[in-house]
């Protein structure tokens, strides 16, 4: 059988499927063991559906059969027009979304650089302000979103305003300061967030020759 849609079942017609879905259970189980953030594997589980469904699509359902019908020739045609650039789309997101959001902090003698893929730069001299804040503004924490993280700010530092906004919103308002700026305090030039990495703190505070906290 050259074309998994025609004839009996057969566990060897899935083969790819099988691959994706094995490797996803196997992304599972260590990710689960090695309490990795839920939007990680969330992330790599997608990468790899995408890659698999892929693989899937330009193997088994572009290739005509032997004796095409009117409804292989536009279920080839969808493939190639929709599901092919859907899919290269998606394996696309994900690599930015992980690159975006998988950014660990690295401290070298002068700058501290953000991130894997796309890498932000701090000059150790540019860095303002450092503390923790919640991640979420007071109208969130009322709310019960209590979560906080460490932030280091290069530029004006309001830590009021830091902590009115919250780390996520200062970083939103950060990016978007040409069209909007809060009523109140002077937006940072840019906000480089540690989140869940509450002992940075400290590190950061050595880092920038000052004083640990009683």
């Amino acid at each position: 059988m050259k074309n998994r849609r025609y004839g009996k079942f057969r566990l060897g017609d899935y083969t790819a499927s099988w691959g994706v879905i094995a490797l996803w259970l196997l992304f599972s189980i260590a990710a689960l063991a090695l309490a990795l953030p839920r939007w990680m594997l969330l992330t790599c589980a997608f990468f790899l559906f995408c890659i698999g469904a892929l693989y899937i699509v330009v193997t088994e359902v572009i290739p005509l059969p032997e004796e095409p019908i009117v409804l292989d020739y536009v279920v080839s045609i969808v493939a190639v027009l929709i599901m092919v650039p859907v899919l290269i789309f998606g394996i696309f997101c994900a690599v930015v979304q992980f690159a975006l959001w998988c950014r660990p902090i690295v401290l070298t003698e002068n700058e501290m650089v953000q991130g894997l893929i796309f890498k932000r730069r701090y000059a150790k001299t540019d860095i303002t302000g450092i503390g923790i804040a919640p991640l979420y503004s007071k109208t969130r924490v009322a709310q019960g979103y209590t979560q906080h993280g460490v932030y280091a700010v290069t530029g004006p530092y309001d830590k009021e305003l830091i902590h009115e906004l919250g780390i996520a919103g200062i970083c939103l308002a950060s990016w978007f300061r040409a069209f909007w700026k809060p009523n109140t305090g002077q937006m940072p030039d840019s906000v480089c967030l540690i989140v869940y990495k509450l002992e940075r703190y400290s590190v950061l505070k050595e880092w920038l020759g000052q004083a640990p906290e009683e």
